[in-house]
């Protein structure tokens, strides 16, 4: 049996609707998200997995958008992209990727704050519909046991998370439900 947590999003403004999973491996945690969203205007669909170590620091991500496969590489600071180093991206801890919430649970969970703390993260972010990577500032803090403060140069948000640090609620960008348990298999 492995842990692992659904959950299913929607945004409004993106007019898009999302299905979660972060699951336990042998090495760390799996996100693995399918987002039903336009891209270019038409119906479109991203696949996208995220591997963390056991320090919920990004280490591999792999992004799917039909023809189109982003592969992203991470260690120790280092950053590459399809195979070629990004030193724009050099000290990025996350990935960080902009049509969804799930990669705001890589730092919360990593920095595990008290209420009251309130720590910066340096993000490797995946602007979209761009789809172009630049470095993000980010800073949380902990508000209440279920409730953070996220800010970056370009939002400024109030999050909703579960017990196990899932995003619930974003700003009144994303909301869903979060459901945790264990399922069979390797992950």
């Amino acid at each position: 049996m492995r842990f692992r947590i659904h959950a299913v999003w929607h945004c409004e403004p993106n007019q898009s609707v999302e299905h979660f999973v972060l699951a336990r491996t042998d090495t760390g945690w799996l996100l693995r998200g399918i987002v039903m969203i336009p891209i270019d205007g038409e119906p479109g669909e991203i696949r996208y997995e995220v591997a963390v170590d056991e320090l919920w620091r990004t280490t591999e991500c792999s992004i799917n958008l039909g023809e189109k496969t982003i592969n992203i590489a991470a260690n120790d600071g280092k950053w590459q992209i399809d195979g070629e180093e990004n030193h724009e991206l050099a000290g990025c801890i996350d990935v960080d990727l902009g049509w969804t919430p799930s990669t705001n649970t890589l730092a919360i969970r990593r920095l595990a704050l008290e209420v009251g703390g309130t720590a910066e993260t340096r993000s490797a972010w995946l602007r979209f519909p761009e789809m172009e990577f630049t470095p993000s500032i980010q800073k949380y803090t902990r508000v209440s046991d279920t409730h953070w403060r996220y800010h970056s140069a370009t939002a400024d948000y109030d999050l909703e998370v579960s017990s196990d640090g899932v995003v619930c609620r974003y700003g009144d960008l994303w909301w869903g439900s979060v459901e945790t348990g264990t399922t069979p298999g390797t992950h």
